[in-house]
Order: structure tokens, then sequence, then C-alpha cells
């Protein structure tokens, strides 16, 4: 008979089908299986969703939105990706005769359905190998078994500021490429995109999307959690705010804190910032808060319908390095270090790319030589 994928492809057709990658994911009492699309190939229209619980056909909103959440940053807002997710829970969790045509069920353990689905959804999109333009995303040379980051650079990382002053410096460059798992030179092209030898090709990464990912996911994790240092400022920054600005700031007053910002309302539409946030050197901070609070009171990322996730996405967006700004080897080895050790590594908050990959074989058929 027809291997799943086949089966999906003559039912949903082949073009949708192939947008697809594969879910296999085990929790506890709970597996999940099945087919999800991959973040640029997702739409605001057109979807199809399937789900199936111990093999039977059912109906459920918010298993679907559970699945939404697992491309946390990774799709556009308002996009709907394409879902067929097979669930397989001992039958005594689950009640199948809720409804007449048995379309909908209930689960015992509903939040651990949930979160189990999310996580699946995650779990296969963190393996995902990004669709890029001119070619497949790989992992770094040397990566381990988690694939995006060498073994020998674990240790690197650690929760301190990006592009943090190393102490004692490095004798070279070159050591410093080594001690990370980096063995191969990294080059910065118009001072906006990353680019080394991969085992199959040139890989390029965008440094402004990789940052905008990392703090991301830095972001939310202080969030939920003690916050983020501040620096407070010797000259604090007084902004005047529109009203909109005004409420949202406000309305944010918490979040701003835990990234880093210690601002009051100083009467009228005028606040004082007295402690930012330092997530790199080249850091802005009176341009990041005005914009972010532009950004909130506009409803940017009103898409998400996770208040936090959407506070980090905006954060992240504006305080990420630029494009256009120069970085030496110890900060690009950093920001790769890094990307390669979130979630999400292929796509940044808007669900663009953060990797390309310039195969070999194209370079050699471009010069002639295939």
């Amino acid at each position: 008979g027809q291997d799943p994928a086949e089966r999906l492809a003559s039912v949903w057709g082949r073009d949708l089908a192939g947008t697809l990658v594969p879910v296999q994911y085990a929790a506890g009492a709970f597996q999940v299986s099945g087919y999800v699309q991959r973040p640029g190939d997702a739409l605001p229209t057109g979807r199809r969703t399937q789900l199936f619980v111990n093999g039977r056909p059912f109906k459920d909103p918010f298993l679907i939105r559970a699945a939404e959440a697992g491309y946390r940053a990774a799709i556009h807002p308002g996009d709907r990706p394409s879902i067929y997710l097979r669930i397989q829970v001992a039958p005594g969790d689950v009640d199948v005769n809720v409804h007449p045509a048995k379309l909908e069920v209930r689960f015992r353990d509903r939040i651990g359905v949930e979160r189990v689905v999310e996580e699946a959804v995650r779990s296969a999109l963190g393996a995902l190998v990004a669709a890029a333009p001119v070619g497949d995303w790989r992992p770094l040379p040397g990566a381990g078994p988690g694939g995006y980051l060498p073994d020998s650079a674990r240790s690197e990382l650690d929760s301190g500021q990006l592009f943090a002053p190393e102490a004692p410096p490095l004798p070279d460059d070159e050591a410093a490429q080594t001690r990370a798992g980096f063995d191969v030179p990294l080059v910065q092209v118009f001072d906006s995109y990353i680019m080394y030898e991969g085992p199959d090709g040139v890989i390029i990464v965008d440094q402004h999307s990789a940052h905008e990912r990392v703090l991301y996911e830095a972001v939310l994790v202080q969030l939920r959690g003690v916050g983020s240092p501040a620096q407070r400022l010797l000259l604090p920054l007084t902004l005047e705010l529109t009203d909109e600005e005004l409420d949202a700031f406000e309305a944010h007053g918490e979040e701003l804190r835990r990234v880093g910002f210690e601002a009051d309302a100083f009467g009228g539409r005028a606040v004082v910032v007295h402690a930012v946030p330092t997530p790199h050197p080249r850091f802005d901070a009176g341009a990041c808060f005005r914009e972010m609070i532009a950004d909130l009171a506009r409803g940017r990322f009103g898409g998400w319908a996770n208040r936090l996730e959407r506070f980090a996405a905006t954060y992240a967006c504006r305080a990420a390095v630029k494009a256009g700004q120069r970085l030496d080897q110890r900060e690009m080895r950093e920001l790769l270090l890094r990307l390669f050790a979130t979630d999400l590594p292929p796509h940044d908050v808007h669900g663009r790319a953060t990797i390309v990959q310039l195969p070999r074989e194209e370079l050699e058929r471009r010069f002639g030589r295939r």
C-alpha cells in the first residue's frame, strides 16, 4: 500500500504535499506523528488541516492553535500552515463519544495533549532543513547530535551579553575559531552577511535576522523568569510620546522592566528612561525604546495571540544588530554560536530565512566546471 506521504499527496495534491515536513514525537503516554507545512510556505489562505486520535478523525481548533504555537516566530502573523497530525493516547485517556458524528473528542489531560502537540511541531521545525533561494541549509561543520552547534563550542555558551568584552584575549583569530569549534574563516560581506565554507558549499547568514532569533528566544526566557540586567544611565533619557504610545508604555511596563528598560511617566506625555538593556555595543537604547513603543502602539505583530511572544518579537526586531554594522571575528563567531543554540535557527521573527547555502555544485556549474 501507499505510505502516508503518498496518501496525503493524493488527497491534498502534490504541490501542497511538497511543502510538508514530517513530525515524529513521543512524550510520556502521548505519541504524535504526521506532517506540518514549512514556515516559508504557509499562506493566509488555502491551508488544510486534519487531526486523528487513535486512528479516528476529529476536529479541534484548540489543538490546531497548539500546533501553530509550535511555529513560534517562524511564520508571519496571519499565515496559516497546513497541519496533518495523528495523536496516539491510551484508550482510557480520550472520550470519542461526546459528539453525535464523533467529530469532537474529550481528552482527560487536555493541557498535556496541547503541550505535546506544540512540542512535536517545534521539534519537527527545529530539525528542518530550511528552504533557501539558492540551496538548502546544512548544519555547521563538525555539528554534534543536535545538528546545529559543534560539540566543541557548547562550553562557550553562557547567558551573558552577546559581543561582551572577552578576557583574557586570545592570541589570534585562528585560535579563537578553533577553540569555539569553527576551523573555517568567517567573512563579513556588505557589513550585513556572515559567510563561511560548509561541507557542501558556501553558507551565508543574515546577521540581523540571526541576532533577532537569538534575542527573541533569550527575551522569552527573561520575560518568564527574573528578567535581564540593566545598565543605569548617568544622564537619563527624556522622550515625548503620543497618547497612543503612552498607553502602550503603561500597558507594557512590566515587560519593559524585565528586558532591562527602567522608565517612569514624567507628567504630560513625557517618559524618563533611567536604565537600559545592553544586548550589543552598538545598541541605540533611545531609538530602540521609541521604535518599540511605536510598534506596540500600532499593533505590530498584533496577529500573535501570546502577549509575551508578541513583546519579545517587537524587542528582538528593534534591538538586534543591524545590517550595515561591522562585526569582528569574535563577534561573528559568538553570534553564530548563539544562533545554532536556539530552538529554530533557520528563521527570524518575521519568518524570513536566517541562513542560505550556495551549493558547491552551483558554483561549479556557474564557472562551467559541470
